[in-house]
């Protein structure tokens, strides 16, 4: 069996990673909201778009952590 090269195990993670935060982002977002904090709805997050979603330092922080 062929072994995967850095670049496509990167873009195999990368897939699921993203789709997994854009929902968990969105479902804190939509409980945050049934709890009486609009801050979400008004930042316009509860969206499954990913790039809403998108924190430049966060985002950066945890990529950077995670390819260590």
């Amino acid at each position: 069996m062929q072994e995967l090269t850095l670049i496509q195990k990167n873009i195999t993670w990368a897939v699921p990673v993203l789709f997994s935060n854009t929902v968990h982002a969105v479902d804190q977002g939509w409980v945050a909201l049934l709890f009486g904090d609009s801050s979400a709805k008004m930042s316009c997050r509860l969206t499954l778009y990913p790039f809403k979603q998108f924190d430049t330092v966060g985002t950066v922080l945890v990529l950077g952590l995670l390819l260590s």
